[in-house]
């Protein structure tokens, strides 16, 4: 099932919104080639180790930004980042056992996704300091 991106899990910092849609873009482009009658392993094998690199960039990008305006349960967050980290990489491990990547996961993911943003990315307490930093930092 595709997710599709909704202002309710906007976290009103437009680098991290576009980041996580850039996520949810690569997870539903997972399950759209995976899906196919004619499955293209090489292709589902590269947009599973795009994924891995974007993420290892996102989390470290969002635990900058999430220490700087004081966000809390930065360690709760980390850990689900590291939990995200490793669900992928044993994806990527179990793909090369298999042709396809079982839609379960998939779907496991894009939820579990979404639900981590929308449930522990509020930033609307923070969002002066969200302003402030926009106008502070350099990328």
């Amino acid at each position: 099932m595709l997710v599709e991106w909704t202002d309710s899990i906007s976290t009103l910092d437009e680098n991290i919104d576009s980041q996580h849609q850039y996520i949810l873009k690569l997870l539903n482009l997972l399950e759209e080639e995976n899906v196919r009658k004619k499955r293209n392993p090489k292709a589902v094998l590269a947009i599973l180790k795009k994924l891995l690199q974007f993420l290892e960039l996102h989390f470290k990008y969002e635990g900058i930004f999430m220490k700087s305006i004081g966000y809390p349960n930065q360690d709760a967050i980390d850990q689900d980042h590291t939990h995200f980290i490793q669900q992928v990489n044993s994806m990527i491990a179990d793909f090369s056992d298999a042709e396809f990547v079982d839609s379960r996961v998939i779907n496991m993911l894009q939820h579990g996704l979404f639900n981590h943003i929308r449930n522990e990315h509020d930033f609307s307490r923070y969002k002066a300091k969200v302003k402030e930093k926009k106008k502070k930092w350099w990328w």
